[in-house]
């Protein structure tokens, strides 16, 4: 919600009024974007300092003052320090735009390499101490980069697929064709290098571009400002066509129409979930498992909502997703058995509440039923580790 503010403002150094209007509409009103900022996650925050970067890049473009060069550069560091992908779309349009001004001004621009420091160093220190210092190294690098799917057909039809679930076809392409109604240079020059950064970014986070839906939000920021150009440019050909008041009217009440559906459309999705139960699930289930036991749990989100509501972190079983991605890579889980005796070892607590994945991994579930006792309940089994029914070797 905050980031209307900064893509307001932004919009208004670009675009006329009535884009601005239909950019921070779009911003609020699409319902991906709603939805995902209720989410725990730090991506909504990504995307405001994103936007703040985005702005504060323009008005240095327009005002090139040491003010808005730290202001420019600090934003821009804490969009990419809050989660690295940012720097495709707040490094790149940035590139572009002092690309734009020339070899000599860059060069001899001490406040351009004020905000390149300011930019990249936060990140940078913040990367390096968690890998080193911080043993992250395998989290940070591994399992992101897969060249191999960019040569498979399916891959390009599940990566739109992902986009006109998220976003939808017409906003789609309207924000392509936007490209093409940008007359200023400095602003096509902006635009392109979101474009481009988002296909970068697509193609070096290549499984996760189609396989989780949020990796999209920053699409929507570029959807947003393309929707905002064609309405800058729709309502430009009506003044000067058709003066008469009455046009004017009728789109803006339309475009409010439209507003109020999506706001229905969300409102409706919401009022559909109540997660109110799930708090008060969890919550029970870690009372009933423990809070000083040693858990291994195949169970949604990570584990979050264990960790949230039970007090319980747990060491997270492989889904039949995770193992699906390692085949993707060429690389496999070592044999069953050894598997769980790796992810098992000083555990006291098997704890399953993803019963239908569960059902999926048929050698686990004969394993842990055949050989640790269980205490089944409403969508959840716990299987106690430390007293097997037969010796374990």
């Amino acid at each position: 919600m905050l980031g209307g503010i900064p893509i307001f403002l932004l919009s208004r150094r670009i675009l006329s009024i009535n884009g601005a209007f239909a950019v921070l509409a779009y911003y609020l009103f699409e319902h991906f974007g709603v939805l995902a900022s209720r989410s725990f996650q730090p991506d909504s925050m990504m995307i405001m300092f994103l936007l703040w970067a985005l702005y504060f890049q323009v008005k240095w473009s327009q005002a090139d003052t040491l003010k808005n060069a730290i202001l420019a550069g600090v934003f821009t560091g804490v969009a990419i320090l809050v989660k690295a992908p940012m720097v495709f779309f707040a490094g790149l349009p940035f590139a572009f735009i002092i690309l734009q001004k020339g070899f000599k001004f860059w060069t001899r621009n001490g406040r351009v390499y004020l905000m390149a420091v300011l930019s990249i160093a936060p990140a940078l220190i913040y990367n390096l101490v968690s890998a080193t210092v911080g043993g992250n190294a395998g989290a940070i690098l591994g399992g992101r980069f897969y060249p191999q799917l960019y040569i498979q057909l399916s891959w390009y039809l599940q990566w739109m697929t992902t986009i006109k679930a998220v976003a939808g076809q017409v906003p789609l392409v309207i924000g392509l064709l936007a490209f093409f109604l940008i007359k200023d240079v400095k602003i096509r020059m902006l635009y392109a290098g979101l474009w481009l950064g988002y296909l970068f970014y697509g193609f070096t986070f290549a499984y996760h571009i189609y396989s989780h839906n949020y990796y999209q939000l920053p699409l929507l920021v570029i959807l947003a400002l393309g929707f905002g150009i064609g309405i800058s440019y729709l309502f430009k050909i009506l003044e000067e066509n058709n003066p008469q008041w009455i046009a004017r009217v009728a789109i803006t009440l339309i475009f409010i129409f439209s507003i109020g559906m999506s706001a229905q459309r969300i409102y409706s999705y919401l009022n559909q979930s109540d997660f109110r139960d799930k708090a008060a699930y969890f919550t029970e289930l870690g009372n009933i498992v423990g809070h000083d036991v040693s858990v291994v749990a195949l169970t949604e989100d990570y584990g979050y909502p264990l960790s949230y509501w039970s007090y319980i972190g747990p060491s997270l079983w492989p889904r039949t997703a995770d193992r699906d991605l390692k085949n993707i890579v060429g690389a496999s889980d070592p044999g069953f058995q050894q598997l769980f005796k790796e992810l098992t070892v000083g555990k006291d607590v098997f704890l399953v509440t993803m019963t239908d994945e569960f059902d999926k991994q048929t050698d686990l579930k004969e394993h842990l039923l055949n050989t640790y006792p269980v205490q089944q309940g409403d969508g959840y089994y716990i299987f106690d580790l430390a007293h097997p029914l037969t010796v374990v070797n």
